[in-house]
Protein backbone atom coordinates (compact mmCIF):
# COMPACT_ATOMS: atom_id res chain seq x y z
CA UNK A 1 0.00 0.00 0.00
CA UNK A 2 1.50 3.20 -0.89
CA UNK A 3 2.19 5.66 2.08
CA UNK A 4 -0.21 9.13 2.43
CA UNK A 5 1.22 12.17 3.55
CA UNK A 6 -1.26 13.79 6.40
CA UNK A 7 -2.49 16.38 4.18
CA UNK A 8 -3.51 13.43 1.75
CA UNK A 9 -5.42 11.50 4.45
CA UNK A 10 -7.15 14.91 5.73
CA UNK A 11 -8.19 15.73 1.72
CA UNK A 12 -9.54 12.15 1.36
CA UNK A 13 -11.80 12.14 4.43
CA UNK A 14 -12.63 15.63 4.03
CA UNK A 15 -14.30 14.69 0.57
CA UNK A 16 -15.57 11.15 2.14
CA UNK A 17 -17.62 13.71 4.75
CA UNK A 18 -18.67 15.77 2.21
CA UNK A 19 -19.89 13.14 0.27
CA UNK A 20 -21.72 11.21 3.51
CA UNK A 21 -23.65 15.11 4.19
CA UNK A 22 -21.79 15.37 7.38
CA UNK A 23 -22.22 18.92 8.63
CA UNK A 24 -19.29 20.80 9.58
CA UNK A 25 -19.48 22.87 12.63
CA UNK A 26 -20.68 27.21 11.81
CA UNK A 27 -17.45 29.36 11.60
CA UNK A 28 -15.18 26.77 9.87
CA UNK A 29 -13.78 27.45 6.49
CA UNK A 30 -16.07 25.33 4.58
CA UNK A 31 -19.23 25.50 6.30
CA UNK A 32 -22.41 26.85 4.49
CA UNK A 33 -24.39 29.83 5.76
CA UNK A 34 -25.94 29.19 9.29
CA UNK A 35 -29.74 28.71 9.19
CA UNK A 36 -32.11 31.12 9.92
CA UNK A 37 -32.80 31.58 13.69
CA UNK A 38 -36.33 30.92 15.09
CA UNK A 39 -38.76 33.76 15.46
CA UNK A 40 -41.94 34.45 15.74
CA UNK A 41 -45.46 35.84 14.42
CA UNK A 42 -46.56 39.27 16.06
CA UNK A 43 -50.26 40.03 15.09
CA UNK A 44 -52.58 39.48 14.69
CA UNK A 45 -52.93 37.69 17.76
CA UNK A 46 -53.59 33.95 17.49
CA UNK A 47 -57.43 33.77 17.82
CA UNK A 48 -57.69 37.45 17.08
CA UNK A 49 -61.16 38.06 16.30
CA UNK A 50 -63.18 41.14 14.58
CA UNK A 51 -59.86 42.21 12.60
CA UNK A 52 -60.37 44.60 9.95
CA UNK A 53 -60.58 43.49 6.74
CA UNK A 54 -57.43 45.63 5.60
CA UNK A 55 -54.39 45.14 8.23
CA UNK A 56 -51.03 44.68 8.72
CA UNK A 57 -49.49 41.15 9.58
CA UNK A 58 -46.44 41.47 11.68
CA UNK A 59 -43.22 39.37 12.62
CA UNK A 60 -40.09 39.13 14.75
CA UNK A 61 -36.87 38.94 12.72
CA UNK A 62 -34.86 36.11 12.16
CA UNK A 63 -31.09 36.01 12.54
CA UNK A 64 -29.64 34.85 8.90
CA UNK A 65 -32.67 35.24 7.23
CA UNK A 66 -32.05 36.67 3.64
CA UNK A 67 -36.08 36.83 2.94
CA UNK A 68 -38.90 35.65 4.08
CA UNK A 69 -42.86 34.44 2.74
CA UNK A 70 -45.87 34.74 4.25
CA UNK A 71 -49.12 32.19 3.61
CA UNK A 72 -53.04 33.27 4.44
CA UNK A 73 -55.60 30.99 3.99
CA UNK A 74 -58.87 30.04 4.80
CA UNK A 75 -58.14 26.36 5.05
CA UNK A 76 -57.51 24.54 8.61
CA UNK A 77 -55.43 22.12 7.19
CA UNK A 78 -51.19 23.19 8.29
CA UNK A 79 -50.69 23.20 4.62
CA UNK A 80 -50.17 26.71 2.38
CA UNK A 81 -52.89 25.81 0.10
CA UNK A 82 -53.26 29.63 -1.15
CA UNK A 83 -49.31 30.00 -1.73
CA UNK A 84 -46.56 31.96 -0.24
CA UNK A 85 -46.15 35.01 -1.03
CA UNK A 86 -42.52 37.12 -0.37
CA UNK A 87 -41.69 39.67 1.57
CA UNK A 88 -38.12 40.06 0.41
CA UNK A 89 -36.17 40.97 4.04
CA UNK A 90 -39.69 43.20 5.55
CA UNK A 91 -41.00 41.29 8.70
CA UNK A 92 -44.53 42.74 8.08
CA UNK A 93 -46.96 42.45 4.85
CA UNK A 94 -50.24 44.90 4.38
CA UNK A 95 -53.32 42.64 3.36
CA UNK A 96 -57.06 42.67 2.58
CA UNK A 97 -59.38 39.88 3.12
CA UNK A 98 -62.86 38.98 3.12
CA UNK A 99 -65.10 40.15 6.22
CA UNK A 100 -66.68 37.89 8.31
CA UNK A 101 -64.09 35.09 7.92
CA UNK A 102 -61.24 32.90 9.40
CA UNK A 103 -58.23 33.02 8.72
CA UNK A 104 -55.08 30.93 9.20
CA UNK A 105 -51.74 32.22 8.46
CA UNK A 106 -48.08 31.30 8.65
CA UNK A 107 -44.06 32.81 8.45
CA UNK A 108 -41.59 31.24 6.46
CA UNK A 109 -37.74 32.56 6.93
CA UNK A 110 -35.14 31.41 4.13
CA UNK A 111 -31.72 31.45 3.35
CA UNK A 112 -30.32 29.98 0.53
CA UNK A 113 -31.37 26.16 1.13
CA UNK A 114 -32.71 26.22 4.59
CA UNK A 115 -36.03 27.60 6.18
CA UNK A 116 -37.83 27.90 9.02
CA UNK A 117 -40.93 28.19 10.04
CA UNK A 118 -42.22 31.14 12.73
CA UNK A 119 -43.34 29.65 16.19
CA UNK A 120 -41.82 26.37 15.65
CA UNK A 121 -44.02 25.35 12.98
CA UNK A 122 -47.32 26.27 14.63
CA UNK A 123 -50.34 27.98 12.16
CA UNK A 124 -52.04 31.04 13.87
CA UNK A 125 -55.94 32.14 13.37
CA UNK A 126 -57.33 34.85 13.15
CA UNK A 127 -61.31 36.47 12.13
CA UNK A 128 -61.99 39.62 10.10
CA UNK A 129 -65.37 41.46 11.54
CA UNK A 130 -67.78 42.96 8.94
CA UNK A 131 -66.43 45.72 6.37
CA UNK A 132 -67.37 49.02 7.25
CA UNK A 133 -68.26 51.87 5.20
CA UNK A 134 -64.92 53.39 6.35
CA UNK A 135 -62.80 50.61 5.38
CA UNK A 136 -62.82 51.54 1.20
CA UNK A 137 -59.32 52.20 0.22
CA UNK A 138 -60.23 55.65 -1.50
CA UNK A 139 -62.00 58.18 0.08
CA UNK A 140 -62.56 61.78 -1.82
CA UNK A 141 -62.44 65.08 -0.14
CA UNK A 142 -63.35 68.40 -1.91
CA UNK A 143 -60.48 71.08 -1.00
CA UNK A 144 -60.79 74.60 -0.89
CA UNK A 145 -57.32 75.10 -2.40
CA UNK A 146 -55.29 72.46 -3.32
CA UNK A 147 -52.13 73.07 -2.06
CA UNK A 148 -49.78 70.75 0.24
CA UNK A 149 -50.96 67.73 2.33
CA UNK A 150 -49.80 65.66 5.03
CA UNK A 151 -49.47 62.01 4.92
CA UNK A 152 -48.30 60.15 7.93
CA UNK A 153 -47.48 57.42 6.98
CA UNK A 154 -51.04 55.82 7.59
CA UNK A 155 -52.49 57.60 4.45
CA UNK A 156 -50.93 58.28 1.33
CA UNK A 157 -52.85 60.66 -0.80
CA UNK A 158 -52.68 63.20 -4.08
CA UNK A 159 -54.89 65.52 -5.60
CA UNK A 160 -56.95 64.52 -9.03
CA UNK A 161 -57.82 66.70 -11.79
CA UNK A 162 -61.25 67.80 -9.81
CA UNK A 163 -59.25 69.43 -7.10
CA UNK A 164 -60.60 66.65 -4.32
CA UNK A 165 -57.97 65.36 -2.33
CA UNK A 166 -57.98 61.27 -2.39
CA UNK A 167 -56.87 59.47 0.65
CA UNK A 168 -55.56 56.13 0.23
CA UNK A 169 -54.78 53.61 2.79
CA UNK A 170 -51.72 52.11 2.77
Amino acid sequence: MPKMSVLSVWFHSFIILLLLGVMLPTGSVFAGTPRPGSFDKLQPANGAVSQPVSLVLRWDLSSQAAAYEYCVDTTDNNVCDAGWTGTGTTNFASVSMAANTIYFWHVRAMNGSETVYSNSAAWWSFTTGPESPYSRKTLAFPLASPGAMRADGVLGGSIDSSANLLLTRV
